[in-house]
């Protein structure tokens, strides 16, 4: 017997601020509640020493990914595809971060 057909989404979300852990951690409980069991992994970069008096961003990305049972269709795959797109750029807009700059891809 064949296994059904899965669907993988894998998701880079900035995390190098407060305001972007938020959103982040929006967008998991999102992919937990709708789509399912959620792997995490959290890049390993650290903080780069910046010279006083300026902005300093923490170049740390949360990685997610999420498999499902694939949808029928390629349709329905482009449907849910836009819902996480859609909630990512939400979450990250309520934080005050537009455009946000992510990646994701079904896999």
């Amino acid at each position: 017997m064949r296994p059904p057909p899965r669907l993988r989404l894998a998701l880079a979300l900035p995390v190098g601020s407060a305001r972007s852990i938020i959103a982040a951690t929006q967008v998991v409980i999102y992919l937990l509640r709708h789509l399912g069991k959620t792997e995490l992994d959290l890049s390993d970069r650290a903080p780069q020493v910046r010279p006083a008096g300026t902005r300093s961003e923490v170049g740390i990305t949360l990685f997610a990914a999420v498999v499902i049972a694939r949808p029928p269709d390629d349709e329905a795959r482009a449907r849910l595809e836009q819902q996480v797109r859609e909630r990512i750029e939400r979450y990250y807009a309520r934080q005050g971060i537009s455009p946000v700059y992510y990646d994701l891809q079904a896999l």
